[in-house]
């Protein structure tokens, strides 16, 4: 059955598809990243261009009592030094909650209180106190140091769990009350399954007698679960815990932001990072109205869901930067060293669960409790605290729990990597746990348990039918798929009984997984998106702002609209962010990575494209003395249908130059795209329908009785990716999700000194990111059912291999020797301890 008689939304066949899907076309980026023209953030430099540094606290809780900085004003190459007592300087506190941080900032992340350059700080490394631009980065350090402050040292507190204790030291002991309601997502409703969850936000706390820290507990659970029948059915149940330390997302490119006046007063910014440069925030605190910021977008350095400048400290540096810009009449850069950048707290969780399950695999009931550190997951997402992937993706009947978000002293950043690690991690290891008690594998548990908001994967028959798609169990096709592929059924085994030749013992796990935005169709936050399309002499011209943090946007999107309207891929033109600079409100698809570039964001180009062809059809109708109906575009060339010979080059037929198109014309109703499946809601970060995409991680490792070193040896991911918009780009996002994910989980940890709140290793040699040394040997393969929701069947696939990848080492470590790790990442003392060796 032809894709168009089915999937109705897709537009064509698969095999109709002329440049979406197909291998062999040259990235648009190829030639400047292979030539080192690709200007990054760091790379930006204008005539008479000054460079400079901002103070950051040297304490987890700091406030500046008195500050000296005439000696580095006196350093010959200091130009401008700017305090935080200046005039200038934006001197509110900013609160998330606030109406006008609210309305005016619309700061999606911003989760804690801050400075723009303020006299205190709540964690180290913050930017406060004084900015210094000068000739160069070393006097510009070198006048760093001359600075003299006396600082008032206050109580802090990073450890989570002492931060709930009654007594304890108050993280933000200035505000007397907390509500998370009114916090972006929470303001706004947001809920990845609002129709199947049952969801309570409790305030943090309320008056100066309640101190213990608590920013949010969401207490969630599936409609209709009976958590105690549910446990009462089960033949076994199971009670474990485990801990995940604090991850980052440490991207090779440090933050950097540079800023200038223009002689008309429009204030001119380069940022890097991968989110679109928020022109509200930095507008509000320079007491300018926004249409006079003009931005650019550089090439970003390895983002890994981690900058965005609505929150964390690059939020200060183009504000800042402005200011020394303005002192100064000249450019300037703003930069940041290693240490400076090393943000991204996320994921630093103790999860406690109970499963319930029956001896042939159902698991009957889930309860989960969590309690964490200020991070992204638990204090804006509900759907993150631990149960969010057994309601996207299992037949589970009863589950839920309780997460606790606790405000410490640390930079309460995210989502590094994603935002659903603590998701992931709990389900790999309840599917883990049940599957060792069983004698069986991870895999088997999860054909078993699939699904949706407790509804069995069958029963989504129904759905696709309904909706016209292919009634494909994406599990049956990815699972034997992998397995063959690293010769599970010869190497699986029991715990603790294989050792190899080289006298270590080997272990497996395996991580079954639902693809993150195939759930996703068109939400609100598709209308936000803006695309602008042009024909000029016989091209079509892309114009929206968007970050490029080498995911091939350029080439992808060029790929779509080339295919909607007939041009030749070679006559599409997507010109850089820098190249065309765009004042605000600009045309904009905002930032975001693999689960939602081709996902969310391909619906904007598609819709804007399909509105292009249909005016260039109709001006070219009248131009040739035709009906649009009677016509076609077909290889930049204007066609007869009755008559394909019969063509017109686009260059050569006036009517056509200068036609525009923009994404508000598109009838989006038309696209008349899946609703939601009838038994429950299932919405997801995109929006709409059921997750029926999966996908599957498997890992092998070897494990060092004597000294505890773990190494892993072999790896398999299997992408069900509805369609690869450009395959290679694709592969190469499952290949690097997955070699990230398993670095994430074996290695990577930021190490503070409890004595002081000071991070221990800010920087590459200290924090362990795995080298292509330490990653597995990695096969992979994609599937291409056609199952996504994003523009021709497209899913998301960046996020799915990095966080399952992630908490699969533990097990596989058990798999290996019979003992569980309680603590990610294992490192050999925490392995030796698991094994009486410690």
């Amino acid at each position: 059955m032809p894709a168009s008689d089915y999937q109705y939304w897709l537009g064509k066949d698969t095999e109709d598809l002329k440049w979406v899907g197909k291998r062999g076309i040259v990235r648009r980026d190829a030639d400047d990243k292979t030539t080192g023209k690709a200007k990054f953030g760091s790379d930006i430099e204008l005539p008479g261009m000054l460079h400079a540094r901002i103070m950051m606290c040297p304490h987890a809780h700091a406030r500046i009592k008195s500050m000296d900085t005439s000696e580095a004003e006196k350093l010959p190459g200091v130009r401008a030094v700017l305090r935080y007592d200046d005039p200038s300087v934006y001197q509110k506190l900013l609160h998330p909650w606030d109406p006008e941080i609210m309305m005016n900032f619309f700061t999606r992340w911003m989760c804690e209180p801050r400075y723009m350059l303020g006299p205190e700080a709540w964690y180290e490394g913050a930017p406060l106190g004084v900015a210094i631009a000068a000739d160069d980065l070393d006097i510009a350090d070198e006048a760093m140091d001359l600075v003299k402050v006396e600082w008032e040292v206050r109580d802090f507190v990073i450890d989570y769990e002492k931060a709930l204790e009654p007594g304890a030291t108050r993280v933000f002991d200035h505000l007397t009350s907390y509500n998370p309601n009114s916090t972006y997502f929470m303001r706004f409703g947001w809920s990845c399954a609002p129709d199947v969850e049952e969801i309570t936000q409790k305030p943090g706390w309320e008056g100066v007698e309640n101190a213990n820290n608590i920013k949010l507990e969401t207490e969630f659970k599936l409609k209709g679960s009976d958590l105690d029948k549910g446990f009462a059915e089960a033949d076994q149940t199971i009670d474990f815990s485990f801990k995940r330390t604090e991850v980052i997302g440490f991207g090779p490119e440090t933050l950097s932001s540079v800023a200038r006046w223009t002689d008309n007063g429009m204030l001119e910014v380069w940022q890097g990072g991968e989110n679109i440069i928020n022109a509200g925030i930095y507008a509000t605190l320079l007491g300018i109205d926004k249409s006079r910021i003009l931005t650019h977008m550089t090439y970003a350095g390895g983002q890994f869901g981690g900058w965005d400048a609505g929150y964390g400290n690059q939020s200060s540096q183009i504000p800042v930067a402005a200011l020394l810009s303005k002192m100064t009449n000249q450019p300037v850069r703003l930069a940041y060293q290693r240490k400076d950048d090393q943000y991204g707290e996320m994921d630093e969780a103790k999860c406690t669960v109970k499963v319930g399950f029956k001896n042939d695999g159902t698991i009957t009931a889930v309860q989960i409790r969590t309690i964490g550190a200020n991070t992204i997951d638990m204090s804006l997402y509900p759907d993150t605290t631990g149960g969010g992937h057994f309601i996207e993706s299992t037949r589970i009947p009863n589950m839920g729990g309780l997460a606790t978000c606790a405000f410490v002293n640390k930079h309460g950043f995210g989502p590094s990597r994603c935002e659903q690690q603590i998701n992931a991690h709990v389900k790999q290891q309840v599917f883990s746990r049940v599957a060792a008690a069983l004698g069986t594998d991870e895999a088997s548990i999860a054909l078993i348990n699939d699904g949706q908001d407790g509804l069995p994967i069958e029963d989504f028959s129904a759905y696709k039918i309904e909706n016209k798609m292919p009634d494909i169990d994406s599990y049956k096709t990815v699972i034997p798929l992998a397995k063959d592929m690293i010769s599970f059924e010869n190497k699986f085994h029991a715990p603790g009984v294989k050792t190899l030749p080289n006298g270590k013992l080997h272990g497996m796990c395996l991580a079954p997984n639902h693809e993150f935005s195939n759930g996703g169709t068109i939400s609100a936050r598709s209308f936000t998106y803006a695309v602008n399309l042009c024909v000029d002499n016989g091209k079509v011209f892309i114009s929206a702002q968007r970050p490029d943090c080498g995911l091939d946007g350029r080439t992808g999107y060029s790929r779509m609209v080339a295919e909607e309207t007939g041009m030749n891929l070679d006559d599409v033109l997507y010109l850089r962010s820098e190249e065309e600079p765009k004042t605000q409100p600009a045309a904009s698809l905002d930032g975001g990575g693999g689960s939602v570039m081709f996902t969310i964001q391909s619906w904007a180009i598609v819709i804007v494209s399909r509105v292009l062809k249909g005016k260039m059809l109709s001006a070219a109708a009248a131009f040739l003395g035709t009906e649009a109906e009677e016509l076609d575009i077909v290889d930049s060339m204007v066609v007869f249908k009755n008559d394909p010979s019969n063509a017109t080059p686009i260059a050569q037929i006036s009517s056509l130059q200068g036609l525009v198109a923009q994404t508000r014309e598109g009838d989006w109703e038309s696209l008349n795209l899946p609703a939601q499946p009838t038994g429950g809601g299932g919405s997801s970060l995109a929006g709409g329908g059921a997750f029926i995409s999966r996908s599957i991680n498997i890992l092998e490792v070897e494990v060092d009785q004597e000294t505890g070193q773990v190494e892993m040896t072999n790896a398999v991911a299997v992408n069900d990716v509805g369609i690869p918009i450009g395959p290679e780009t694709v592969e190469g996002q499952m290949y690097g999700a997955a070699i990230m994910g398993y670095s994430t989980g074996a290695s990577e940890e930021v190490i503070y000194d409890p004595g002081t709140g000071v991070r221990l290793n800010p920087n590459f040699l200290d924090y362990k990111i795995s080298t292509i040394l330490d990653a597995p040997e990695i096969d992979y393969q994609m599937v291409t059912s056609r199952m996504g929701y994003g523009a021709y069947g497209s899913c998301g696939v960046g996020e799915d291999n990095t966080t399952f990848g992630s908490p699969m080492i533990i097990p596989a470590i058990y798999n290996a020797t019979g003992v569980w790790v309680d603590t990610y990442p294992p490192t050999p003392e925490r392995v030796l301890k698991a094994l009486g060796k410690a």
